[in-house]
């Protein structure tokens, strides 16, 4: 998943193998690259945006891999300093795994021009799909919230033979 998010990164995050210690199992991140020997504090080798992509990565990867019935994933806030290159990234690895593997997503996020790009990026594109906008608005801090929501559903924009 992180290759996918951050495609022009050189070092990736890469789990060092598990080790027992007073009958704790730890584990470390670190950066690896070709070439160069693992840093042990992947921090001294990736940018925030990059820390965060590692992370997600590893969410996405035992989301997938859990063997369960989940079928719901949960994101809040998941582009904290991230690029405009990595949110395009992950919405295309979100629609992925919306589409190729089922899975309900719930996003939220902080900032308006996001929550339109995504709106955008992950609108239906099938028929039976739908997408479902909730957006708490509030005019001043002293007001009361206004949740406003929409439902999209998949509907072709043109017909052909018409």
């Amino acid at each position: 998943f992180f290759d996918r998010l951050a495609r022009a990164e050189r070092f990736r995050p890469e789990m060092s193998e598990p080790e027992l210690f007073r009958n704790l199992i730890r584990t470390n991140v670190r950066g690896v690259a070709s070439g160069v020997e693992p840093f042990t504090h992947i921090a001294s080798v990736l940018s925030s945006g990059n820390l965060n992509t590692a992370a997600l990565s590893l969410f996405f990867a035992l989301h997938v891999m859990d063997g369960s019935n989940h079928s719901i994933l949960a994101l809040d806030d998941p582009i904290q300093s991230v690029d405009d290159v990595h949110v395009s990234q992950l919405a295309i690895l979100l629609r992925g795994l919306m589409t190729q593997i089922g899975r309900q997503i719930i996003v939220a996020v902080h900032d308006r021009d996001l929550f339109d790009y995504l709106a955008l990026e992950l609108a239906p594109t099938e028929e039976g799909k739908t997408l479902i906008t909730i957006e708490l608005q509030r005019t001043s801090p002293e007001s009361d919230v206004t949740v406003v929501h929409q439902r999209k559903a998949w509907a072709p924009s043109f017909r052909f033979g018409t």
